[in-house]
């Protein structure tokens, strides 16, 4: 009589610990009585969630949340937007003044920004349209000084208000290959005082203008221009 006694006084302890596991799922006697986060199992662990539990430095030691850092945005080398620069850097389209920057958009898919060429080149920026004669006359002198100089100057073509189709099948018409830039709602000619067409800005390698033309040029006169351009200022 007494052995088995003996075993049950063993054996009881075994069985309440065993029970009690199984009821508490094996992670012992709850912290609390209050119910379970019922999200609280399968909701991923952030750090947010992190910071907040430990009261991290970073959140001043209070265990508020703090945001994690948003991923940095991809930077293209020119915004894809129409720009202008304003006068508050001191530019003006005034010989010996830097010339305002601008962005317009181009053929194609492509995007024109002026100070692209900035330490690199010469620049002529020159505003025109199909429509004026004095431009069409001119245009084939751009394209030789291109081909003859162009590791020294680029030419930019910024034309006004013209749909991109238009520009397009006349650069085709007369075999053009230098940057043409879309002003379509006239912010950059206005920016440079533009009044008759043609005018062109001459800049140098610094982005300073150094020159500006009424009319058309001959190729000669473009020539003398990107000389002086060239020339250390001063």
């Amino acid at each position: 009589m007494r052995r088995p006694l003996i075993i049950l006084f063993v054996l009881a302890p075994l069985l309440i610990a065993g029970v009690l596991l199984w009821w508490t799922g094996g992670k012992g006697p709850a912290s609390d009585w209050g119910s379970p986060d019922p999200g609280s199992a399968s909701r991923p662990s952030s750090v947010a969630d992190e910071g907040a539990r430990r009261g991290d430095a970073g959140a001043g030691g209070t265990g508020q949340r703090v945001s994690e850092p948003a991923p940095r945005r991809a930077e293209s080398s020119a915004p894809k937007e129409v720009w202008v620069e304003d006068r508050s850097g001191g530019a003006e389209p005034e010989v010996g003044f830097p010339a305002p920057d601008f962005v317009l958009k181009g053929l194609g898919d492509s995007w024109i920004r002026l100070s692209d060429w900035r330490g690199e080149k010469a620049v002529i920026v020159n505003f025109w349209a199909t429509w004026c004669p004095p431009c069409r006359e001119e245009m084939p002198h751009f394209e030789e000084l291109r081909a003859k100089r162009g590791h020294e100057v680029e030419i930019i073509a910024v034309n006004l208000y013209e749909a991109a189709d238009v520009v397009e099948a006349f650069y085709e018409e007369l075999g053009l290959s230098f940057p043409a830039a879309l002003d379509r709602n006239g912010d950059v000619h206005q920016r440079y005082l533009v009044r008759p067409l043609p005018t062109s800005f001459i800049i140098d390698r610094d982005g300073i203008i150094r020159a500006r033309y009424f009319g058309a040029m001959s190729y000669d006169v473009m020539e003398r221009l990107v000389d002086m351009a060239l020339e250390p200022a001063g």
